[in-house]
């Protein structure tokens, strides 16, 4: 596993800094504590140093076969990819975005409440 943790979510350092920049930590919740490796680093882009600080957990702690920078390029190769594309794709349908409301729209109400599953089918 390889994710990027969001900077408001609580790590516990359990050991020196090791040699590249990664640490272990213990990451807790819902009665569950996970010991993983932690990578934090800048990135640059269009050469210039992103204000923000990238940090990756990983449950690969072998630093010698998954070097902390190889993580890294790795996280950095699905934004450039798969997930770009994605986002792309979207931004170009018409009306598409978090502020535009829902992308499929029906010209009848199938749900007769927000919440509520739909009733009967109408008669034929």
């Amino acid at each position: 596993m390889l994710i990027r943790l969001k900077s408001d979510i609580p790590l516990r350092r359990i050991s020196p800094v090791i040699a590249g920049g990664p640490y272990l930590a213990e990451l807790s919740g819902d009665g569950v504590t996970v010991t993983v490796r932690v990578i934090e680093y800048h990135a640059e882009v269009q050469g210039q140093v992103v204000p923000e600080m990238f940090c990756l957990i990983t449950d690969l702690r072998d630093i010698a076969q998954y070097p902390a920078i190889a993580l890294a390029a790795l996280h950095k190769r699905r934004w450039d990819g798969p997930e770009t594309a994605l986002r792309e794709a979207k931004s170009c349908l018409d009306g598409a975005g978090p502020f535009a409301g829902p992308m499929l729209r029906s010209r009848t109400r199938a749900w007769p409440g927000r919440n509520s599953p739909p009733g009967p089918p109408p008669p034929r």
